[in-house]
């Protein structure tokens, strides 16, 4: 596991907001499609490159989570080892 730095951070929530942007972009191009009669196979086309999208972004979601815990508890870990370095003296 990596540990995450701040600036870390800031660049997976942007990349998470522009995966996000891409997925509305993509559910209103469905929209628009439906609206204007295209067919069955390229609306399933297009919903299937949806559901891509959301199962990528739920992999990435998790992924993060457990970078963002796992980091935090080798933080926590540390503090505690520093706190009994700084009992012993």
């Amino acid at each position: 596991m990596h540990i995450l730095y701040p600036s870390m951070v800031k660049q997976i929530d942007k990349k998470m907001v522009d995966r996000l942007k891409r997925l509305e972009g993509q559910i209103g191009g469905v929209i628009k499609m439906y609206q204007s009669g295209r067919s069955c196979d390229e609306l399933f086309q297009q919903i299937r490159a949806v559901r891509s999208g959301l199962d990528s972004l739920t992999v990435a979601l998790l992924e993060n989570e457990v970078c963002k815990n796992v980091s935090l508890a080798k933080k926590e870990k540390a503090s505690i080892m520093l706190q009994r370095l700084l009992k012993i003296k």
